[in-house]
C-alpha cells in the first residue's frame, strides 16, 4: 500500500497484492455504484462513492501476472482510467 497526496493535498491510495483471490480484504465497496471498464485489455471496475466524504476506486488485475491493483481518490473516470493505465512495473 502506497499513500500519495497531490498538489491540492488530496489523497490517492495505490495498493497491489499478487494474491487477487483476497480481493475483499483489499476493496470493500457495498452501496457503491460499480461501473465495468477496460484497463489495457484487462476488465476493471470503477466504485463510485454514495457520498463526497468518501473516495472512488478503481480496480483491476493484469491478466499476465495475475497481480490485483487498486487506486482511490477523488477523480472522474478518464482520470482513474489515465492512473491506471499508466502503472508501470518498478524496473
Amino acid at each position: 500500500v502506497y499513500i500519495y497526496t497531490d498538489e491540492r493535498d488530496t489523497l490517492i491510495q495505490f495498493t497491489y497484492t499478487s494474491e487477487p483471490e483476497n480481493e475483499a480484504v483489499y476493496v470493500e465497496y457495498a452501496g457503491y455504484t460499480e461501473k465495468k471498464v477496460l484497463v489495457h485489455e484487462n476488465t476493471g471496475s470503477i466504485f463510485i462513492a454514495p457520498n463526497k466524504e468518501e473516495t472512488d476506486g478503481i480496480v483491476w488485475t493484469e491478466s499476465d501476472t495475475n497481480t490485483l491493483f487498486f487506486i482511490s481518490g477523488h477523480f472522474d473516470q478518464e482520470t482513474f482510467i489515465r492512473m491506471a493505465e499508466n502503472v508501470k512495473e518498478k524496473e
